[in-house]
């Protein structure tokens, strides 16, 4: 293929191929694979030999016919290619956010598109790689998974290159995505300044099967940063990758905490979220009761709206404009009204309002079980503490940039608040008297 110019990652230029197995049928789409530091892979005289298992692979059935693409690091076009000074892999590979991904389906695959014909089930797309070429391509599926859910990776370097340690953590917090992954790693992996490859490689495999992901990790003793092991296990996991098999999920929480607030716990399983109310305006405030009654605010009508669990009908409950709208434990509704500087209560059944605190700012606020109210003041950069039952104000914590989004645990004793103005979430313990 003629050297690809990416847009995407203005002034670099890549080598990349495309291997079309003997089976392709212009009539049926193809499976797609495609594959980082493609001049290795693709090399029928090194350790992967993709197109050899490939070939064999298909012909036997263990994997339908499947388009290989196989794309180089680009490099500065600008400068001469000795060794790897010149090369963007680091960047391109070890970077998280979708900017690879894009590369891939607004630059990439339109051409390769345009000349075969390639289905477009994500579950017929894989994406591989081998050390940063992995994360690249496990980070892809993360971030497109309607275009990608098969993933393999070897030795994946899950490590602090840049930022690639926190996916773990990612896995453990983020709503599963439909991704089948094959990992590989050996004991002799490579540990250094940036990490633990096998230890990073452990702990992702862990995060993956703890969520409930179709994850195989094949694992061993010795060897080092290399294609060795990964390179002998390559056909099986090419079987196992592309198997017709469908996944049943199975979750393990013995390990949690009774105050987790842990997805695992929150999710229905085998079910897909629903559309509970549309055409909501300008809406803030979200909350339910202990029914599943749907409470929000429309700033603009201005009203707060109640949505019956039941039937979706939705009436109104008060005719008031808040930010933030939590449940007291006396039933009754507490609002934030900043524009009136103020803090009010709204009965739910009546909708009668009364003002319970002034002389504040609130944004946001979550409620204590003990009946105090925990609200954010952004301009005045604290967290401020209210007596629902005496409106009596103090300071709960000053020194947030810009205190915005405000929530408490399910056991409430962990409180926590979003930094609109940096980049943190701030926790604190919650005592007894908020």
């Amino acid at each position: 293929m003629t050297p690809w110019e990416s847009k995407i990652f203005a002034g670099t230029i890549r080598d990349w191929a495309i291997y079309v197995p003997a089976q392709y049928d212009k009539d049926k789409p193809a499976a797609l694979m495609v594959f980082q530091d493609g001049e290795g892979m693709r090399n029928v005289s090194g350790r992967w030999r993709v197109p050899v298992v490939f070939d064999n692979l298909i012909a036997r059935g263990d994997m339908p016919p499947t388009i290989a693409v196989f794309i180089n690091p680009g490099h500065d076009k600008s400068k001469p290619r000795q060794g790897n000074k010149s090369s963007n892999r680091g960047f391109e590979y070890d970077s998280l956010g979708d900017r690879y991904a894009r590369f891939l389906i607004e630059e990439i695959l339109p051409e390769v598109e345009s000349r075969y014909n390639i289905s477009t089930d994500p579950k017929m797309r894989a994406i591989g790689g081998s050390s940063s070429g992995a994360i690249c391509a496990f980070n892809v599926a993360w971030e497109r998974p309607n275009q990608f859910q098969k993933v393999f990776s070897s030795v994946g370097s899950f490590t602090n290159l840049r930022g690639g340690n926190v996916f773990p953590s990612l896995v453990r917090k983020t709503e599963p995505k439909p991704i089948r992954m094959y990992m590989a790693d050996t004991s002799g992996d490579v540990d250094n300044a940036f990490g633990s490859w096998p230890w990073a490689n452990q702990q992702m495999a862990s995060a993956l099967k703890y969520m409930g992901y179709d994850v195989r990790f094949d694992w061993a003793e010795g060897y080092a940063h290399n294609a060795d092991f990964g390179g002998s296990r390559f056909p099986e996991a090419m079987k196992w990758l592309w198997r017709n098999e469908a996944h049943t999920p199975v979750l393990d929480t013995r390990g949690d905490l009774k105050g987790d607030l842990t997805l695992l716990r929150l999710l229905v399983p085998n079910q897909t979220w629903e559309v509970v109310a549309d055409q909501l305006g300008f809406a803030d405030a979200p909350c339910a009761d202990a029914e599943g009654n749907f409470y929000f605010s429309d700033m603009k009508a201005p009203a707060i709206y109640r949505v019956d669990a039941t039937t979706g009908e939705r009436t109104v409950v008060a005719k008031e404009s808040v930010s933030g709208l939590e449940f007291a434990p006396s039933g009754l509704l507490i609002g934030c009204q900043g524009s009136k500087s103020q803090i009010i209560s709204i009965d739910p059944r009546t909708g009668d309002t009364q003002v319970i605190a002034g002389n504040v700012k609130p944004n946001d606020l979550a409620v204590t079980a003990d009946g105090f109210a925990l609200i954010t003041e952004t301009q005045a950069q604290q967290v401020t503490r209210i007596n629902l039952a005496t409106g009596e104000v103090s300071v709960a914590d000053v020194g947030i940039t810009r205190p915005n989004g405000i929530a408490l645990s399910n056991d409430g004793g962990t409180l926590a608040v979003s930094d609109y103005g940096g980049e943190s979430t701030w926790t604190f313990r919650v005592n007894s008297i908020g």
